[in-house]
């Protein structure tokens, strides 16, 4: 699964749920593809994932 911003208002039917804007939602690649292909672009975006406990590249002087 992967999270998506919410750009614009909208009732998920299959979950019985309003996204409202800027909130975040875990969809399957599947749904998201659903989503859009119903309601059109411009109502989620994908979000990039950021590595959090990766170690930086940081040499000792």
């Amino acid at each position: 699964m992967s999270k998506f911003k919410v750009l614009k208002k909208f009732h998920d039917l299959e979950k019985d749920a309003t996204y409202e804007v800027g909130s975040t939602v875990e969809l399957t690649s599947k749904r998201s593809k659903e989503i859009s292909g119903k309601l059109g672009d411009g109502f989620i975006q994908p979000v990039e994932e950021k590595e959090e406990n990766k170690p930086k590249d940081n040499p000792k002087k």
